[in-house]
């Protein structure tokens, strides 16, 4: 079943934004921000945002930090020593357990540091956490700390109604049974509770380890066997030359169809504002038959 549409998404959006944008002093707006971001997935919404000008520092293994920009260690590894140097204004990162340390507090107080520290794991959090019209305090989120709340309203909308026009694409299409791999080595798979399992939604497929207990489970090739998994895609990683040995002799439709795809975008783990992009991929993965109708998706605000 295709998720809920928000058909007033655009409208409310739009209407809460304009609102706020009158309550942002213009001082905020125009100081010289020094971002530093300690998260990926940030580091793409900040991207997104065309602020990436702002960014003065970004933590080890960001697929989407523009080149150039000075490595800050590896969170939780973080070389304190490199973020002074680059005298930021606001840090922002996003530990698992949604905690700050207590090191970086302790230098932001020195220093004066804003520092922003985000948990999101779904759709619906990563929209909230760009911009969200009824948050109290509106430098809570991403596009308010970076003082352009319109442009990050805007953005949130429009990755609403990718999602959704994607949806309503495949809404038509016989769901295949999909088996999606966060890892190879370890062997693990993409549970319940996740942006991954929404965008499998949203791309019209079947997640086959639903009723999985943890968000990002454990697997062998048994309980793949067991599965008979219609396509597996594997996220994050370029095709081998042969197929893994995880799923190699396995008898499964995916194995004995060949529909085994690999989705090689090193943007496929972020919750962030990629997420059309990754759902695009998953429909042209699972619906082939409607590639060449996605593109037109995912161009249609570059072209208007």
């Amino acid at each position: 079943m295709a998720p809920v549409i928000f058909l007033l998404v655009g409208a409310v959006l739009a209407v809460g934004v304009a609102g706020c944008e009158d309550r942002y002093p213009r001082y905020h707006r125009e100081r010289d921000l020094r971002v530093v971001s300690l998260s990926p997935a940030v580091t793409q919404m900040i991207v997104d945002l065309d602020q990436a000008d702002l960014l003065v520092g970004v933590g080890a293994n960001d697929p989407a930090a523009p080149d150039g920009l000075p490595v800050l260690g590896l969170y939780p590894g973080i070389d304190y020593e490199a973020v002074v140097a680059v005298q930021p204004t606001d840090i922002f990162l996003q530990p698992p357990d949604g905690v700050a340390p207590d090191r970086l507090l302790a230098l932001s107080g020195r220093h004066g540091w804003r520092i922003h520290v985000y948990r999101f794991d779904t759709v619906r959090d990563v929209l909230d956490v760009l911009y969200d019209p009824g948050a109290s305090n509106q430098f809570k989120q991403i596009g308010g700390a970076l003082g352009v709340p319109l442009t990050a309203g805007e953005l949130a909308a429009r990755i609403q109604e990718q999602l959704e026009t994607l949806a309503t694409l495949t809404a038509g299409q016989k769901p295949p049974r999909v088996l999606l791999l966060h890892s190879l080595e370890p062997p693990a798979a993409v549970g319940p509770g996740t942006f991954l399992n929404e965008l499998l939604v949203y791309a019209n497929g079947v997640n086959v380890m639903i009723t999985a207990a943890a968000d990002y489970p454990a697997l062998d090739r048994e309980t793949i066997v067991e599965l008979k998994p219609d396509v597996i895609v594997v996220l994050g990683a370029a095709a081998p030359d042969e197929l893994p040995p995880l799923l190699r002799g396995l008898e499964i439709p995916a194995v004995q169809n060949q529909r085994i795809a690999y989705l090689d975008d090193p943007l496929a783990l972020l919750p962030s504002s990629s997420m059309p992009r990754i759902a695009a991929r998953l429909v042209q993965c699972l619906h082939p038959d409607l590639a060449d109708q996605v593109d037109p998706i995912m161009n249609h605000d570059d072209a208007r």
